[in-house]
């Protein structure tokens, strides 16, 4: 049996997307391989231990904030109230706070792999990035230890990437020790970064991951309720037109989002739309999962480069609900796939039909679709084939060379 070490960041119930979709195909692989997962936080205060799959959680800073949620279920009125807003205070401080001292936390993490490769005889590592930290940790553990099999798998390259900018040629360095270098579909059109690794490109595909569904509210209210939830940015994800349509919709459409970035934009339309838009930080994802279910409609944005696509409309996908998609530019290579998804509608950013869009969310406000429904063209995207796919290229690598 294989022995595979996962290296992450961040694992549900954290915001990251990348750390979702780690843990699931980590927990997955465990069905064939005894695996081990190395990551640095969580609101969880106890270790996954089922069968052959373990999760090792450091620098963990949860354990008040469960307190307080825990507490808060035990109180009524306006103590509760109080709960509620210290929780979702601690929850915004400590997860600002996990995105500083980089160099910390690849010390921690890299510590906590060597004694696990020791004590169980760790033949692979699996190396998910973002941030590219987590490549150079499992590059220096296989530079020092050859026998290791290392696929890296990443969803942009260090060359392209905002929040970690790194260098050409210490990223071709890196990746010659990899077995094979994974990236999902989108990387495919970084011409740079396939021509640099073509002897070693393997694609896997961001998994579309089930989202735990109870019962919806009764949706009688005058108010259709639209949320978006991610972040933006003033050249790849700007929410300028989204709000200038907004503005031409009926007064009874209510937009909630809960984001991050470009804030005097919001702050300039939170004034024009006034009790429309509803504004928030990040919420815990428990929380967001019960708002965005509660909800009629939700929104993805399309970026404006080709070599990322944005990893919620995954996440949008699995929640079943109706997506009104957006896209700033006619080649949004995340169109194939949301399109093959039966409750969205794409609306090009520059050329908004304001009447067809508000006829759609009238006609699909109370639809919901199960896991089945919404990914029945989006097979090979769900969660069991894309474990089956890690499968194949993990546990026969050599076979898979091209």
């Amino acid at each position: 049996m294989k022995k595979v070490l996962f290296i992450c960041d961040y694992i549900p119930p954290e915001h990251s997307a990348t750390g979702r979709l780690t843990y699931f195909l980590a927990k997955g692989l465990s069905n064939s391989c005894e695996v081990h997962l190395v990551t640095l936080s969580t609101n969880e205060d106890r270790n996954d231990v089922v069968n052959n799959f373990r999760t090792y959680r450091l620098l963990n800073r949860y354990g008040k904030y469960q307190k307080l949620v825990r507490d808060s279920e035990n109180k009524n009125g306006f103590v509760k109230l109080l709960y509620k807003i210290a929780y979702r205070i601690y929850y915004f401080v400590i997860s600002k706070k996990g995105f500083q001292n980089v160099s910390e936390h690849k010390r921690l993490i890299q510590k906590m792999c060597y004694k696990i490769i020791k004590n169980h005889n760790i033949d692979t590592i699996v190396s998910i990035s973002n941030p590219f930290a987590n490549q150079e940790i499992a590059y220096e553990i296989v530079k020092h230890n050859p026998q290791i099999v290392w696929f890296p798998y990443l969803m942009d390259s260090n060359r392209n990437n905002v929040a970690y900018l790194g260098d050409r040629e210490f990223e071709m360095k890196c990746f010659l020790l990899a077995e094979k270098v994974l990236v999902v579909p989108a990387l495919l059109h970084d011409r740079e970064f396939i021509e640099d690794f073509s002897d070693k490109i393997q694609c896997l595909d961001m998994p579309i991951i089930p989202v735990k569904k109870e019962n919806s509210v009764d949706r009688k209210d005058a108010n259709i309720t639209f949320v978006y939830a991610g972040k933006f940015y003033e050249e790849i994800r700007n929410p300028k037109q989204l709000f200038e349509v907004f503005l031409r919709l009926p007064s009874n459409y209510i937009l909630k989002i809960f984001y991050g970035g470009c804030s005097h934009i919001v702050q300039e339309y939170k004034e024009k739309l006034g009790d429309r838009l509803l504004v928030s930080g990040y919420i815990p994802p428990e929380e967001l999962d019960r708002v965005v279910l509660d909800s009629n409609i939700v929104i993805n944005i399309g970026n404006t480069v080709v070599n990322q696509v944005p990893s919620k409309v995954y996440d949008l996908i699995a929640y079943g609900k109706p997506i009104l998609n957006f896209y700033q530019r006619e080649d949004d290579i995340s169109i194939d796939d949301i399109e093959k998804y039966s409750l969205c509608k794409s609306i090009s950013y520059t050329n908004c039909d304001i009447k067809e869009i508000q006829d759609w969310c009238d006609m699909n406000k109370c639809a919901c679709l199960s896991y089945e429904e919404a990914t029945c063209n989006l097979k090979e995207k769900r969660l069991d084939s894309c474990v089956k796919e890690l499968e194949e290229i993990v546990c026969f690598p050599k076979s898979n060379l091209q």
